[in-house]
């Protein structure tokens, strides 16, 4: 009985520290988690938010498996794929997030906005 193959796996750090009022959650989950699962998707990745205040106060999160030393570890990304290619596709979209300085941020936060409208029926037609 052989172990099955390690997976590809990724870990970025979110500069919370540095950029403390930008809600890195907020970006990269999107509307109704929206964005994430569509990162999740395209890439073919696991794509997780682990670490110091990835979770609410007293929850576990849906993955009870998870090592309890991510929680003491510093906030960040963990990505799991099915090869390496597939690993850097994810982290080449996850990578501009975590840039609160990028253009990139203004442009989907925007689209996000228009999202959540559309989502919520409230969308305005000029």
């Amino acid at each position: 009985m052989g172990d099955a193959p390690k997976r590809p796996t990724r870990k970025l750090y979110i500069p919370v520290k540095e950029f403390p009022n930008v809600c890195f959650m907020g970006l990269i989950l999107g509307p109704r988690g929206n964005h994430h699962k569509r990162m999740e998707r395209d890439t073919l990745c696991k794509i997780r938010i682990r670490g110091k205040g990835s979770l609410r106060e007293g929850s576990r999160g849906k993955d009870q498996q998870r090592d309890l030393d991510d929680d003491k570890d510093d906030m960040h990304v963990w990505v799991e794929g099915p090869s390496e290619a597939h690993v850097q596709q994810a982290v080449d979209m996850i990578e501009p997030l975590l840039n609160p300085e990028s253009a990139k941020i203004d442009e989907l936060k925007e689209k996000h906005q228009t999202e959540l409208a559309e989502i919520n029926g409230t969308t305005r037609t000029e």
